[in-house]
């Protein structure tokens, strides 16, 4: 994935970049990042995507929920087109055009709470399942229905069947009944 930066700073200039997307070489994924229209592996557009996500939401935007246990290579969701990325709260989202396979999430999250897979920012791996977690649903996606990812992230989190919230899990999350 190239940033629209990396490119001016390559050498091209705007008109330049307009012409490999409009014949094709080039493909815009999102405002700003584009992927040059190799022959690339499902795989490597896929990590394209995902990146171009968080790159063009901003400082402080991260992956969530499934597609962050996707990065992690935490098996049991049925996979999808959809990528979960979280901006931070506090922080008005952007208004942009609606993309389809982007859903864009407002968490708030610890320092300690994001890490890095392959140079993006994600949720790490327990916060990550934590989040996940809802009553009657199981992480092979087979037992209950299936929550929007928006009330499964405002559920209480419990540790090892304690049906009280975990404190340092929940706390600063909407929706959670505890103190900021």
């Amino acid at each position: 994935m190239v940033t629209l930066d990396q490119a001016l700073r390559a050498g091209l200039t705007r008109d330049e970049l307009r012409h490999l997307c409009r014949s094709g070489r080039w493909q815009r994924l999102l405002r700003g990042c584009f992927v040059p229209n190799a022959e690339l592996g499902d795989s490597t557009r896929r990590r394209a995507r995902i990146r171009a996500a968080v790159v063009s939401l901003g400082p402080g935007a991260f992956v969530v929920l499934d597609t962050a246990l996707e990065l992690h290579g935490i098996a049991g969701l049925r996979r999808t087109a959809q990528v979960h990325v979280s901006v931070p709260a506090d922080r008005p989202r952007h208004q942009r055009h609606p993309v389809p396979w982007l859903t864009v999430h407002q968490m708030t999250a610890d320092p300690g709470e994001i890490t890095e897979v392959a140079g993006i920012r994600v949720t790490a791996p327990l916060r990550t399942v934590s989040s996940r977690r809802s009553p009657g649903r199981s992480l092979s996606g087979g037992l209950g229905p299936r929550l929007g990812a928006e009330s499964t992230a405002h559920r209480p989190i419990s540790t090892d069947g304690d049906p009280e919230p975990h404190p340092r899990a929940a706390r600063r999350r909407r929706g959670t009944g505890l103190p900021c």
